[in-house]
Order: C-alpha cells, then structure tokens, then sequence
C-alpha cells in the first residue's frame, strides 16, 4: 500500500467513527486536543498525525486505536479481527441492544 493510500484510507475509518458516533469534526477535535481543520485534514488524508495523536484520537471517537489502522488489501484478515473489528464498529445504542439480546439468550438457556 503507497503512503498516500495509507493515510486516504485511514481519515476514511476517522470519518465513518465520527459519523458513527453523530459527532462534527470541531467536536473530535476538542475531545482530542485537535484543531477542527487537522480533522477535516485527517480525514481526507491531507495531514499526517504522530503516534500520540492517534491514540487520542481513538479515545475520542471511542474506539480501540486498531480500529484506526487501515488493513492491507492483499491481508486476509482474521475471524477474531473481523470481530473485534464489528464489535467496535457499534455505536452504544447498538451495544445496549446486543446486550439485552445476549442477557434474554442467556435468561432462556438456564
């Protein structure tokens, strides 16, 4: 993957976080100690970010900083990484309801 793919497709996963989560990029930016504009600059691959910023920026879209990390084309990524990489795609509305689905499973199994 060529470094400017890279960082496309990494302010790509920054974007769809902070969709995810109905937040605006000055929002992110504060929760991450970032400018709105290196957010919107992030997101479109434009800006380059050091190793401590992106693990603030997990914090602030909430999410494992491997979350962040694009995955090369050409890598199969694992079943365990396909899950973790759904379970912290959900927002925590969708968290809530997994949980009471799992918890009504769980209450008709005993």
């Amino acid at each position: 993957m060529q470094e400017s793919e890279l960082y496309s497709r990494f302010g790509q996963l920054v974007r769809q976080h902070r969709e995810r989560l109905g937040r605006n990029q000055a929002e992110i930016g504060r929760a991450s100690g970032l400018s709105r504009a290196s957010i919107a600059n992030i997101e479109t691959g434009r800006q380059r970010i050091p190793l401590h910023h992106l693990y603030a920026l997990a914090r602030a879209l909430r999410v494992d900083v491997h979350a962040l990390l694009p995955v090369a084309r050409d890598a199969t990524p694992t079943t365990t990484n396909r899950e973790i990489q759904s379970a912290v795609a959900l927002s925590a509305r969708e968290q809530e309801e997994v949980a009471k689905v799992v918890g009504f499973i769980s209450a008709r199994a005993s």
